[in-house]
């Protein structure tokens, strides 16, 4: 209830023991016991907002453990905000988080492609213009068809590897054609020379003649103005054109050897020189096709003739005379 001042009659407050205006004491009158009031608690003091820190100084946002960072809530305001991850973008962790097993490669972390990104095929590796052709069995298959068409589509540098082949078995069978007849011709016989040093010195004639063919095959086609050979090239075409010569011997020395085990008195003649003519006759017939195909429409058309003429004359004029200089040397 309001209280007036008892001398000028000034309304106070609940609460004031002096009159505002004229400074008497006031006197409260007793009142019958009330309810305590509750007091109302006090406040607490309002935080006051701190300054911020600077975004270089505060500790980056750490996910939960074992929530899928889709799911994760995104960073608060006031935190660095990491680029949140997008489909199709790299996927970059937080900080003490593993690192995904795809998205971007990085230095230290497993290399991996985008999913589903295909990334272009490797161009493919252009082949050596001189590297071996092994496909024998083609080769074959067209020689027994038509022989001297097989030869003349193969003389490039691809097919120097059957050229070489083919002079390898025919210097090891001549070899061993050597040792053999030496061997049993002389047995009875106590000659100084083995049959091994007539073996080697038939071995190096054949190397030192084969060899001097394929240089031949290249002069006599520049000479001729045929096709342009390298020496791989003229490789490839001297061992294809001898490669009946290597059966014509098998055949004519077995055909010795049969002959002289049932002809005691001699009275069988060998065919051995007929096969060994055969296979000379096979490889001119290989060079004049090469040089037929090869040969300028208007020139003269005795041109193959002469170049096969030429080059099998020269080969076995090499083969004489080297069959000569090794003899000097082994056997004098």
């Amino acid at each position: 209830m309001p209280t007036f001042c008892t001398k000028c009659g000034t309304t106070i407050p609940d609460g004031i023991a002096v009159c505002p205006q004229c400074s008497t004491p006031v006197s409260v009158p007793q009142q019958a016991a009330q309810p305590q009031a509750v007091q109302p608690q006090a406040q607490a003091p309002q935080a006051q907002p701190q300054a911020a820190v600077p975004p270089m100084q505060q500790p980056m946002y750490q996910a939960p453990a074992g929530q899928p960072y889709p799911n994760q809530p995104y960073p608060q305001q006031g935190y660095p905000q990491a680029p949140y991850p997008q489909q199709g973008y790299p996927q970059q962790p937080y900080p003490n988080q593993p690192y995904p097993q795809q998205g971007y490669p990085q230095q230290g972390y497993p290399q991996q492609p985008y999913p589903g990104y295909a990334y272009p095929a490797p161009y493919p590796k252009a082949p050596s213009p001189n590297a071996p052709d092994t496909n024998f069995g083609k080769f074959f298959s067209d020689f027994f068809s038509s022989p001297t068409d097989a030869i003349n589509d193969r003389v490039t540098p691809n097919f120097w590897l059957l050229g070489l082949l083919s002079m390898a078995a025919l210097m090891i069978l001549d070899f061993i054609i050597a040792l053999i007849n030496y061997d049993s011709a002389m047995s009875y016989l106590n000659d100084k020379y083995s049959g091994g040093k007539v073996a080697l010195c038939t071995l190096l004639v054949d190397a030192a003649s084969l060899a001097a063919l394929i240089v031949l095959v290249m002069l006599f086609s520049a000479a001729f103005k045929l096709k342009s050979l390298n020496f791989l090239s003229s490789l490839s075409l001297s061992g294809m054109a001898l490669l009946i010569t290597f059966p014509c011997n098998l055949i004519g020395f077995l055909n010795d050897k049969f002959v002289r085990a049932i002809d005691e008195k001699g009275e069988f003649i060998s065919i051995s020189p007929a096969i060994t003519i055969l296979g000379i006759v096979f490889a001119g017939i290989v060079l004049y096709a090469y040089a037929q195909k090869h040969n300028d429409p208007q020139a003269k058309k005795s041109k193959p003739m002469w170049f096969t003429f030429c080059t099998i004359a020269s080969y076995y004029t090499a083969n004489l005379f080297f069959s000569w200089m090794f003899q000097k040397m082994f056997f004098t």
